[in-house]
Order: structure tokens, then C-alpha cells, then sequence
């Protein structure tokens, strides 16, 4: 798992499909941000033009997390404007696949550390377009498993902890 840095895509979960032969591009899929309701953007770029250099404005404008459905965008950007491939659509010059987008990235567009992932998150990577659970190599119980382990093994202030004879861990007391 990872996260997108920049753009529109900023802090947007992503998985890693697969790696490029040079180890500086590696291969994602991720929910789209499509903007179905460009005329409203339009009307909007004066108003934008004003608010220059504000990054926080584009970034709460940016379209909501959905995947990508053929027919809405059909019906919002014309026929001409989306390609239908064997198992995949091209639209704007991405390509869409089980309605994630799937595209080559350089490495340092990623957030490749502390991205823990939301259970719901990697969940939506499981159902997908349909929201029928998939088969898929993510095995959701393992997850939770890990995620109630991880809550448990957490230490506060206060716990008494005990340390064993022969360990070099240099903790002692509570």
C-alpha cells in the first residue's frame, strides 16, 4: 500500500500492482476522482483565478472518490471522449480498469512509509465497482487480526512492565 503525494490524488490510498524493471516506476491502481460536473467548474474559473497560488482551495474542490462507470461518463463528457479497450476504458489519457485507475508512477510521487490504510480503505480495494466482495489476495481477517493485536500491544503510561533476567533491554519499573 501506498499514497499519493501530489495533485488531485493527494493522500489517496493506492496498491501496488507491480515494478518496473528499473525499480523507479512501479505500476498502481487506485479509486478515481472524476469530475462529473465539469460545466460548474467552468463557471468557476474566475473565481479561481482570484484565489491563485492557494493550494487548499483545489484541494477541497477536488471530485469525490468514486469508480469509474462507462455510462456516467459517457453521458457527462460524450462518447467520443472515452475509448473502450479489452477490459479497460482510456479517458483523459488514464486508463481504468474494474473502475480503478491503473498507471505507471515514479517511486518519489509515492509515500512508501507510515501509510497505514483504514480498514474501510482497503476494504473498498476488495469490493470494488460492484460492491460485491471479490475473490482477492487481500484477506480482510488477517487484517482486523492484526489490527486488534496491534491495539492490544500498545503500551500507556502507567502499565507495570516486567523484564526478565539476561535481557539487554535497559527498562525497568513501570
Amino acid at each position: 500500500w501506498v499514497r499519493i503525494k501530489r495533485g488531485k490524488y493527494q493522500g489517496d490510498l493506492a496498491q501496488v500492482i507491480d515494478v518496473g524493471e528499473n525499480s523507479e516506476e512501479v505500476g498502481i491502481r487506485f479509486i478515481p476522482r472524476i469530475d462529473l460536473n465539469p460545466k460548474d467548474d467552468a463557471s468557476l474559473d474566475g473565481k479561481k483565478r482570484k484565489k491563485a497560488g492557494v493550494t487548499s482551495s483545489t484541494f477541497n474542490m477536488r471530485p469525490p472518490q468514486r469508480f469509474f462507470n462507462y455510462e456516467e461518463v459517457v453521458k457527462v463528457y460524450g462518447r467520443k471522449a472515452v475509448t473502450a479497450r479489452p477490459h479497460a476504458y482510456v479517458f483523459q489519457n488514464d486508463t481504468y480498469k474494474d473502475g480503478f485507475i491503473e498507471k505507471d508512477v515514479k517511486l518519489n510521487t509515492l509515500q512508501l512509509d507510515n501509510v497505514n490504510p483504514t480498514l474501510d480503505e482497503i476494504t473498498q480495494f476488495t469490493r470494488g465497482q460492484d460492491g460485491a466482495d471479490k475473490e482477492s489476495n487481500i484477506d480482510l481477517s488477517i487484517i482486523a487480526e492484526a489490527s486488534r493485536k496491534a491495539a492490544i500491544a500498545v503500551l500507556q503510561p502507567g502499565d507495570h512492565i516486567e523484564v526478565f533476567e539476561g535481557e539487554q533491554s535497559g527498562v525497568h519499573g513501570t
